[in-house]
């Protein structure tokens, strides 16, 4: 059975692609990753990026500096140092999700399922351990069709997995409500801390963060805002461009972005748990700028970011600082 890598890919619809590896030696780890790039567009930067480090030849020093970059990349890492052959041509669609969240929560699965993974972290969601034994029971389960021969003894083990499983989810059921509950009583605590003594909101949530280089973007790619000026609440998250309400209330967002010279229109939106709540316009004729400013009720945990609107891939939003995302806890509820 060849070795594989699973990667979790987002364009319009989002993908989870396969790419396999053929090497003189068994090997079973595979690779998981979940981004805003189109399915070729992201699989061309994995083979170019594994390519250019194996046909390059180096100096000392620039072997040194080349290898810092590989440690980037989990898949160039493995390939370099395991001289594994990427089949390219065999990469294939496993999976499909529109909605972030739930393309990260399955990104996570897909992880904890898969075992032996090269992965150097869990995934952008953080998938709670209890629920390891209702994936594996998951796995092991063995499905019913018309051409499976079944005996008395497969139907009976058959039977007797599904009531285990059927215990083992009415089991996490019972352990995740209780968890919510918790969750909503810790939440009403540490709002009622946050609370002076005649009802002022004392939680202080805010951020400001801008593009440090300019970005030729893909259709729906999120904005990555490198470059953190403030962040306060630590609501924030650089790495996926998404701001997660840390409470319950009343927040102001504002985006402002600027085209890269005269290169092409720039359509951007500010998004709502995959909802778009406001968009935004610069003319790339001139090198403009357009701004947005958006005043929007969030729950605890819902997540707001900036996405690039349905445009040809690559067109270009100017780094530099100019371009530039911010939040901030109007009131806290």
């Amino acid at each position: 059975m060849p070795p594989s890598f699973f990667i979790a890919m987002k364009s319009t619809i989002s993908l989870i692609l396969n790419i396999f590896v053929r090497c003189a030696r068994v090997c079973d780890a595979s690779y998981i990753g979940e981004t805003g790039r189109r399915f070729g567009f992201r699989l061309g930067e994995h083979r170019k990026d594994t390519e250019r480090q194996e046909e390059k030849k180096f100096t000392r020093s620039e072997r040194k500096q080349s290898e810092s970059q590989i440690n980037k990349s989990a898949i160039t890492y493995h390939a370099m140092q395991e001289n594994h052959v990427i089949d390219w041509e065999n990469s294939k669609v496993l999976d499909r999700e529109n909605h972030l969240l739930k393309r990260q929560i399955k990104e996570a699965i897909w992880i904890r399922r898969s075992g032996a993974v090269l992965n150097r972290d869990e995934g952008a969601h953080r998938l709670s351990h209890i629920y390891d034994q209702l994936l594996c029971l998951c796995i092991v389960a063995v499905p019913i069709t018309s051409d499976t021969d079944i005996t008395p003894e497969s139907f009976l083990s058959l039977q007797e997995q599904v009531q285990t499983l059927l215990v083992a989810f009415q089991s996490q059921q019972q352990t995740i409500e209780h968890l919510e509950r918790r969750i909503e009583e810790v939440e009403t605590e540490n709002l009622e801390l946050k609370l002076s003594d005649d009802g002022a909101a004392r939680a202080s949530v805010g951020f400001s963060a801008s593009l440090s280089t300019t970005v030729a973007l893909g259709d729906s790619q999120t904005i990555m805002f490198d470059t953190i000026i403030s962040n306060d609440g630590n609501g924030y998250d650089s790495r996926h461009g998404h701001f997660t309400a840390p409470i319950t209330g009343l927040y102001a967002f504002s985006v402002t972005v600027m085209c890269h010279g005269s290169e092409s229109n720039l359509h951007t939106s500010i998004v709502k748990d995959g909802q778009i709540i406001g968009k935004c316009f610069a003319n790339g004729y001139s090198s403009d700028n357009g701004s947005k400013l958006v005043v929007v009720q969030l729950q605890a945990g819902q997540m707001v970011w900036v996405e690039h609107a349905v445009d040809p891939s690559g067109y270009k939003i100017y780094g530099d600082e100019y371009s530039s995302f911010s939040g901030f806890l109007v009131q806290a509820y």
